[in-house]
């Protein structure tokens, strides 16, 4: 049993986002960048793509898990440090020790990958939107956890050759655990989040092995 509701949950992001605006518009220029970066690769583009996330998972751990979840759950303290802990795995094996070559493939895990990155910028968003949620109420890529987590599982599914395992744990970890909270609340659109995490765990599975 959660020790909040739908409301509560949508009324802390209402006042988080009030707070924010409007880093909302950062974060989403910065994912388009991200975007650009991988589509165009360039010299240390593989870095600074992992540097960016690591700046997404720190800023959403931080000032929405524990400055704004931990009203209503003090289990906001245990998911913001582990998003800390997936900032720092990005910095060091991504930016400082270079080990991600986000070059894709031919490969179903690669295409997905791109589905998901599109689909955290645009259309998770958007849905909401259309089915009458205000705009003030929604998640943003970059400061809120769920299109962070889905654009992440995403760029990890374009690294060639393999799925990095390490990088990949805690969003997957992640998107069940939302995944049930969206169930108990009744927030079925959050439900694309595990989808997505299911989905990487059986296409990194599957990925052939080059």
């Amino acid at each position: 049993m959660l020790p909040y509701s739908a409301e509560t949950h949508l009324d802390l992001l209402l006042s988080y986002n009030s707070l924010i605006q409007p880093l909302q518009i950062t974060g989403y220029l910065t994912a388009v960048f991200l975007l650009v970066l991988l589509l165009w690769p360039r010299g240390n583009s593989d870095r600074l793509v992992a540097g960016l996330l690591a700046l997404g998972w720190g800023w959403t751990g931080y000032a929405y898990l524990v400055a704004t979840l931990s009203e209503v759950n003090w289990g906001a303290y245990v998911f913001g440090a582990a998003f800390g802990v997936e900032a720092l795995l990005l910095l060091w094996s991504g930016t400082l020790r270079g080990n991600l070559r986000l070059r894709g493939d031919r490969s179903a895990a690669s295409w997905a990958g791109l589905f998901f990155i599109l689909f955290a910028l645009a259309v998770y968003p958007g849905v909401p939107l259309l089915l009458g949620h205000e705009w003030q109420t929604l998640q943003h890529v970059g400061t809120a956890p769920a299109p962070t987590v889905i654009l992440t599982i995403g760029v990890l599914l374009l690294a060639a050759e393999r799925t990095p395992v390490h990088l990949l744990a805690i969003p997957v970890i992640w998107s069940i655990a939302d995944g049930a909270t969206a169930w108990a609340l009744g927030l079925w659109w959050d439900l694309s989040l595990p989808a997505a995490g299911m989905a990487a765990v059986f296409l990194s599975i599957v990925r052939p092995r080059v």
